[in-house]
């Protein structure tokens, strides 16, 4: 179901063709998909619910990148999502987790 809801959503949003025309001006990320993304939580997917997560498991957050990656969608995911908040989930104070 999620792999469906994501495939739907970025389907809908034309997310290789938005790829393709960042690349044409010069790079840089889809700004709108990825506030997008974020009001479907996605950012936070993995990440505790005590934390402001979905609380999902790693395989559904594999699941989003890979449905990302079939779209070749123009976000910083990887970066952000997989290495910079796991990093803070294994590794930051509360404070910084809560934030």
């Amino acid at each position: 179901m999620l792999r469906d809801q994501a495939r739907r959503f970025l389907d809908e949003r034309g997310a290789v063709g938005r790829a393709r025309g960042l690349l044409d001006a010069g790079g840089g990320f889809d700004k709108e998909l990825w506030a997008e993304m974020a009001a479907l939580g996605w950012q936070g997917a993995a990440l505790p619910e005590e934390y402001g997560g979905a609380g999902l498991s790693h395989l559904d957050l594999c699941v989003i990148a890979e449905e990302l990656g079939r779209a070749n969608a123009a976000v910083p995911f990887a970066s952000s999502v997989y290495l910079a908040s796991e990093a803070i989930a294994q590794f930051g104070s509360d404070e910084q987790k809560r934030a």
